[in-house]
């Protein structure tokens, strides 16, 4: 038998292998990555899930809004109710003739409450109409100086925070918009994207942050100012 013979003979009969401290050891450092990064992905993905689903609720809305003025005419031209705080019946009516006659017959819906109490940053809606969608999403209206649109995109779900799954549009028929559109709460050209940051946080329901989201094109920057 020759050496290479030998030789071939001889490690054909050998196992080559890792062995089980360095198995042990790339496991470990698999899980210290894996520790490191996925927080990160996570809170990344949920930040596009979130903003892709404010996103199709302007959408929804926006599409509702444009065929019903098939049926009623110009935004223009409709029935725009302004009452103030204190007129609590009224300002319930008003919020419950607009979602059963502008919004509730042209969106998908699958529930729609006419009274329902809202709970948002420990603050409560009271009395206001509820249109639940196929997706999970649900509508909330709200009269007072214009009609105040809220987007919960997780419906009755925690946490109930604006800014975080619940985010306010508006449509006003004169003043702050001299043509009636459906605006993203505060975004306007009057407001910088400063200015919109420190609302978004000072805000009773955080509605501004919806501002912020539009101007930065449904994305959630690095420093936008709640955590998602």
């Amino acid at each position: 038998m020759n050496k290479y013979t030998y030789f071939l003979k001889y490690h054909s009969n050998k196992s080559f292998g890792f062995t089980l401290a360095e198995v042990l050891i790339t496991l470990g450092i698999i899980g210290i990555v894996a520790a490191l990064t996925m927080p990160t992905l996570i809170a990344n993905h949920k930040k596009k899930t979130t903003a892709t689903k404010v996103k199709k609720a302007y959408s929804v809305i926006s599409q509702a809004l444009t065929s019903a003025q098939l049926d009623y005419g110009g935004m223009e031209n409709w029935e725009y109710l302004s009452f103030t705080d204190d007129k609590v019946e009224e300002r319930s009516n008003a919020s419950k003739m607009f979602a059963e006659t502008y919004l509730k017959p042209y969106v998908n819906s699958i529930k729609y409450e006419e009274s329902c109490t809202k709970e948002i940053n420990n603050k409560y809606l009271t009395n206001k109409p509820q249109i639940y969608l196929s997706d999970g999403t649900s509508i909330i209206v709200n009269t007072g100086s214009c009609y105040d649109i809220f987007v919960d995109i997780n419906g009755d779900q925690i946490p109930n925070e604006g800014g975080r799954d619940i985010f306010v549009f508006y449509l006003c028929k004169s003043g702050r918009a001299q043509t009636p559109k459906l605006y993203a709460y505060a975004n306007r050209t009057d407001k910088s994207r400063d200015e919109l940051k420190s609302l978004c946080l000072s805000d009773l329901f955080h509605q501004s942050c919806t501002g912020l989201l539009e101007l930065d094109g449904w994305e959630f920057k690095s420093d936008y100012p709640i955590r998602l």
